[in-house]
């Protein structure tokens, strides 16, 4: 026992000698944040009789788990109050299942008023083994293999939101074992130290909280939450872990987490962080106690002197990505939807991959979407296409340490100047070069320095195509460090519609479609001009926004040119009904004047539509839509030459419909630009 363990036990011990009274002292403890044991009158409002009208019991949903535990005979007369927490929860579970050994409960009878709760899902499973405290597990994953189970203790008296956090945090990230209650291990290449010695993850530990990490150690006290199929198969084998770990559950099931590949995450908030109401006295000499002073260490060495792999898993190092860009959606824009594609992918992996941007407005906010934490910074408004948003590089600075790879999406010069005032040492670099700066030409005399600075730290830069590699104006130079991954796109994953509406569009036209932010780099103005050289059988949808005197010079062009039955603006989409739009579509057209990729024509290229795109430099469109292959490439600002491509695609329909989609699956899918991202994460983490 180390010194530090010695001095907490003895005044633990003094105070248990000064305070005798047992309300004076759990008021005292009650104070200082710690356990304390629940006071007879406290227990005597605990009325399992009133659940038939409790309001909380009326108006909580149940949800897709079950909760798990056990008991012994000692404390069947105590076990209605932690029973009844769990049936007043504000999400409840399916059913709760009770394991009780039939060795130990062949001499008492279980009390009525816990067989009545059969009512709100109160199930009793006897076994025939006596595994004591492993009973609320073991027993359990192989009776409900597929199902959610979240195992507790039967001497608390759990807080009402205990299993919605719970729930919520794995619908987030279902890979994930949730707890409310971690310690952080201490751990070196060769050895684990004293469990003394482990930090518990207080209620204020943000940075630990919804950050899955094998170095958590669970605590079941706090309820656990266990995904199907979460725990390696030796998790049953009564001989290993009655003979490594046998007064030490937690200890067994955290190997076998580890063991298996499952992360541990402790849910926002944590609620049983510390000061946790009991309803048996947490201070007696009791399991813990044992477990406490040695018990704990031997037999966590036990289990790792078996299983030394879980040293290995530990300090391997773990693949922990913080993306950096501009915004994330909502916010709508090309950049935006791959940081999306990218995040979801990932976390769907169980790999940490979480998000630092600006946010569209002057306040900081901080979301967990599909297990991700999403951090917008507060924006003062954009300046030359660029957020200002100096929260970003404080932030950064703080939180940089927990990542092992930074992803920066680029342009972006507030992000580029956030990484380089953190400390990036020791972190890998990567670079998602989307496109090179254009329009600021001035400015970018200024800001050259730090792109240059960015680009010589840089371990990778992805680029969207080899063409683009050729074509910047930056990127030569820096060609040995550049790999082209194209970007891709799934259907499946972000269109929510799965009936497509058929009359979104006049049936008896063919429908010519062009989406994207009204700006002039997008050439919408000679697509509407192209309607000129179009027969009345066609019709020009164009859809998107943003800029409302463009919209008014597109809508006076269409005046002049009395093209009002043959060009329609359709306004801004919501990005789940876009799937009416490519699916209804005969042709997808993007005009652009300057554009770096175009994901655009890899969506309408997955629904077998031809393109129709402007040959530019640099850019990578013209690489997407291959040229009288997928669709027709035509030289820019030209209207005639748009009106022609759509007449020679119609020579060969089917051909460029089905080269399209061939093209799509053969370059441009979600699950082959995570391939590439993945291996490049990998090979950058070894190097």
């Amino acid at each position: 026992m180390n010194l530090k363990l010695k001095i907490k036990l003895f005044l633990k011990s003094i105070f248990n000698k000064i305070f005798t009274n047992p309300t004076l002292k759990n008021k005292i403890l009650r104070l200082l944040g710690r356990d304390y044991e629940l006071d007879g009158r406290e227990l005597a409002n605990i009325k399992l009789e009133s659940l038939e009208n409790n309001e909380a019991v009326k108006n909580s949903n149940i949800g897709d788990f079950i909760v798990s535990l056990t008991t012994f005979p000692a404390r069947i007369g105590i076990l209605k109050y932690t029973l009844y927490s769990i049936i007043i929860q504000n999400l409840r579970p399916k059913e709760i299942v009770l394991c009780l050994s039939k060795k130990e409960f062949e001499n008492f009878e279980i009390p009525q008023e816990i067989l009545n709760l059969n009512k709100f899902g109160l199930k009793i499973l006897w076994s025939d083994e006596d595994l004591r405290q492993y009973n609320k597990i073991i027993p359990i994953l192989e009776h409900y293999k597929d199902e959610v189970i979240i195992t507790i203790d039967d001497d608390m008296f759990y807080p009402q939101n205990l299993l919605k956090n719970l729930y919520e945090a794995h619908l987030n990230n279902k890979k994930t074992i949730w707890c409310q209650r971690a310690r952080v291990l201490k751990y070196s290449n060769t050895k684990i130290e004293s469990f003394s010695t482990w930090k518990l993850v207080k209620k204020n530990n943000s940075s630990l909280q919804n950050f899955p990490q094998f170095s958590l150690f669970l605590e079941g006290v706090g309820g656990v939450l266990y995904p199907p199929n979460s725990l390696h198969k030796n998790v049953l084998n009564r001989d290993k872990f009655l003979s490594l770990s046998p007064k030490a559950d937690d200890i067994w099931l955290w190997a076998m987490a580890v063991l298996n590949g499952s992360k541990i995450g402790v849910v926002k908030n944590n609620s049983m962080a510390n000061g946790n109401a009991m309803t048996n006295s947490p201070y007696g000499q009791s399991l813990w106690y044992e477990n406490l002073i040695s018990g704990n260490d031997k037999q966590l060495n036990a289990v790792i002197k078996a299983y030394p792999q879980i040293l290995e898993i530990l300090n391997k190092k773990e693949m922990r990505i913080l993306q950096l860009g501009k915004f994330y959606p909502p916010d709508i824009g090309g950049i935006e939807s791959v940081m999306e594609d990218i995040t979801v992918s990932l976390n769907k992996k169980g790999i940490i991959c979480d998000v630092l941007c600006s946010n569209s407005k002057l306040e900081y906010k901080q979301d967990l979407i599909n297990g991700a934490k999403i951090m917008r910074c507060a924006s003062f408004g954009r300046l030359a296409s660029t957020s200002i948003a100096p929260q970003m590089i404080f932030k950064l600075i703080k939180i940089i340490k927990d990542y092992e790879i930074i992803h920066i999406h680029l342009p972006d010069p507030m992000a580029n100047l956030a990484l380089l005032l953190s400390n990036y040492k020791n972190k890998k670099i990567i670079l998602h070069w989307h496109s090179d700066i254009i329009k600021q030409k001035n400015l970018l005399k200024l800001y050259l320095p730090l792109q240059n600075k960015l680009l010589n730290i840089a371990d990778k830069i992805i680029v969207t195509s080899t063409k683009y590699i050729e074509e910047s104006s930056f990127l030569p130079k820096y060609k040995n460090k550049c790999v082209a991954i194209p970007i891709g796109f799934n259907q499946d994953a972000f269109f929510n519609s799965k009936e497509v509406a058929n009359n979104i569009f006049p049936k008896d036209k063919k429908i010519i479609f062009s989406l994207g932010r009204f700006a002039k780099n997008k050439g919408f103005e000679y697509l509407i001009q192209s309607a000129k050289y179009l027969s009345d059988e066609y019709m020009i949808v164009i859809g998107g926004g943003g800029n409302e005197a463009l919209k008014k010079e597109y809508l006076s062009l269409i005046k002049t040119n009395n093209l009002k039955q043959k060009v329609r603006l359709s306004g801004q989409m919501e990005r789940s009904l876009l799937k009416n739009y490519y699916a209804n579509c005969h042709i997808f057209a993007l005009p652009s004047i300057q554009e770096s990729y175009g994901i655009v024509l890899i969506e309408a290229m997955s629904f077998k539509k031809p393109i129709i795109c402007t040959k530019l430099k640099p850019s990578g469109v013209d690489f997407i839509n291959q040229n009288e292959f997928s669709g027709i490439v035509v030289e820019p600002k030209n209207p005639k030459a748009l009106a022609q491509a759509v007449a020679k695609i119609e020579q060969n329909y089917n051909y460029y419909a089905q080269n399209a989609y061939n093209r799509y699956l053969e370059h441009f899918t979600l699950d082959k630009m995570i391939e590439g991202i993945l291996n490049l994460y990998n090979n950058v983490l070894e190097s």
